[in-house]
C-alpha cells in the first residue's frame, strides 16, 4: 500500500466516526510533506510524519509481541513510508522475519538498517547470530567483535561470540568470551560456562 492509499484507508475510518457525531462528511486530506492533514467538516487533524512513523512502530512491537510476525512486519513496512532513514524499522522487519525462519529476507533488512547505520548494535548482533546458524563464523566473528568495540559494557556481544565459537568448535575461545560476558553480568553465560568449560 503506498501513501495516498494509506490516507485514504485512514480517512475513511475517521470520517466513519465522524459521520456518526456530524451530518457534515466531507472530508479532505492534504499532504504537507511533513505529515498530513484530515479535515472532517469544522475540524482539522494533524499528522507528523515522525508521528504516524512512530504510531506504526509501536502497532509492529506490539503484534510482534503477542508473536503476530506478519502483521508486524506490515506495520514496520508501512512506517517506512513516513520515514525512511530509520535503521530501527528495518531491524524491526529483519528481527520479525528472522522469528518466522526466513533467515535469508532477515538478512536483507538487517543489512539494510547497517547501510543506513554501520553501528547499529542489536542488527550486528541479529546478523552475526543469524551468520552463525548459517556456520558463517567469519562474517559472525565480524559482526559481533564490531558489535563489541561499539559497546564493550555490554554483555550481548561476548554472549553471542562465545556461543558462535562454541557452534565452530573453538572451545577456548568461547570460554573466554563467555566469562567475560559472565563478568558483565549475563546469566544466560554462566549456564552455557557451566555446561561447556571447566
Amino acid at each position: 500500500m503506498n501513501k495516498t492509499g494509506l490516507l485514504l484507508m485512514l480517512s475513511c475510518v475517521l470520517s466513519g466516526v465522524y459521520a456518526q457525531n456530524n451530518d457534515s462528511n466531507k472530508i479532505v486530506v492534504t499532504d504537507k510533506g511533513t505529515g498530513i492533514d484530515i479535515k472532517l467538516g469544522d475540524s482539522t487533524i494533524s499528522f507528523t510524519n515522525e508521528g504516524l512513523y512512530q504510531m506504526f512502530i509501536n502497532d509492529g512491537i506490539q503484534l510482534a509481541a503477542e508473536g503476530r510476525y506478519e502483521e508486524a512486519i506490515s506495520k514496520f513496512k508501512l512506517s517506512l513510508l513516513y520515514v525512511s532513514n530509520d535503521p530501527e524499522a528495518y531491524y524491526y522487519i529483519g528481527l520479525a522475519y528472522y522469528y518466522l525462519q526466513h533467515e535469508q529476507e532477515a538478512l536483507e533488512y538487517l543489512n539494510d538498517a547497517l547501510r543506513l547505520d554501520d553501528h547499529h548494535y542489536l542488527s550486528l548482533i541479529m546478523r552475526g547470530i543469524i551468520y552463525s546458524k548459517m556456520e558463517l563464523f567469519n562474517h559472525a566473528e565480524d559482526d559481533f567483535n564490531l558489535a563489541i568495540s561499539i559497546s564493550p559494557e555490554n554483555p550481548q556481544g561476548y554472549f553471542n561470540l562465545g556461543i558462535s565459537y562454541l557452534m565452530n568448535n573453538e572451545t577456548e575461545k568461547a570460554c573466554d568470551k563467555l566469562k567475560k560476558a559472565i563478568d558483565l553480568g549475563d546469566t544466560r553465560a554462566a549456564e552455557v560456562f557451566t555446561d561447556y568449560c571447566h
